[in-house]
């Protein structure tokens, strides 16, 4: 349990927010701390612009001490596969590197690929990333011109489930582990079906036991009197 207190009476703990699209995860948190008057704000995990959803943020230094423990948790996303296109950041904001018309499939191929992308397993990072290379974001590295060789890393995919199927999207729900690219998935999905696939939509509905349902969202951070925003940080 979090005791500290900071001197304007804010308990140190979780916020959880509803990030919506095209903000980054850092733009929220100048939000929280300017409207929190604190400095001493992190996250749990970020998300990339174009997803929307859960970000938890780690308020006050006893909460930023645990940063390691929340980065470490698995997560639930929806969202959508779009078959057909493939870009060069593996989602709807990237630029189209590949087209091909898809054929149709049945439900039963798309149920067949996600099963072959459950369990643990080595997946493709995608090169506009921030995974570091060498100290620096990959994404930097490829902006400036640098050939880079394709990097992996192990992750875990708990389940599929809710999986739709109206050509050429496939909308789907898939619980992860810590580090997993849901935008890599997206790829390798359409690799398995013979086709071309990016991530055209995705939301992060949970962190572990932490629900969007229970965040707030960026206009209730600032417009609600900060002792109403105090109200919503969970102790942890």
């Amino acid at each position: 349990m979090l005791e500290a207190q900071f001197s304007s009476g804010c308990p140190a703990g979780l916020l959880l927010v509803d990030k919506p699209k095209d903000w980054s995860s850092h733009d929220i948190i100048n939000v929280a701390r300017r409207f929190l008057g604190l400095r001493k704000i992190g996250h749990a995990g970020t998300l990339d612009p174009m997803a929307t959803g859960l970000l938890i943020l780690l308020v006050g230094r006893a909460a930023t001490k645990l940063q390691s423990r929340f980065l470490k948790l698995d997560k639930e996303y929806t969202g959508v596969i779009t078959l057909g296109v493939e870009t060069d950041s593996w989602d709807a904001y990237g630029n189209i590197v590949s087209e091909a018309a898809p054929p149709v499939f049945e439900t039963e191929n798309i149920i067949r690929a996600a099963q072959k992308l459950t369990g643990t397993f080595e997946h493709p990072v995608p090169f506009y990333s921030a995974k570091k290379v060498a100290g620096r974001p990959m994404h930097r590295r490829v902006r400036e011109g640098e050939t880079m060789e394709q990097k992996h890393c192990p992750v875990t995919v708990h389940e599929w489930r809710d999986i739709k199927y109206n050509h050429p999207d496939i909308n789907f729900t898939v619980r992860v582990s810590s580090g997993t690219y849901v935008r890599s998935l997206a790829f390798m999905t359409g690799e398995i079906l013979g086709t071309k696939a990016h991530l055209s939509a995705l939301r992060r509905t949970k962190t572990a036991e932490y629900d969007v349902k229970d965040a707030v969202t960026v206009d209730f951070l600032r417009s609600a009197p900060q002792a109403e925003i105090f109200k919503k940080i969970m102790q942890v």
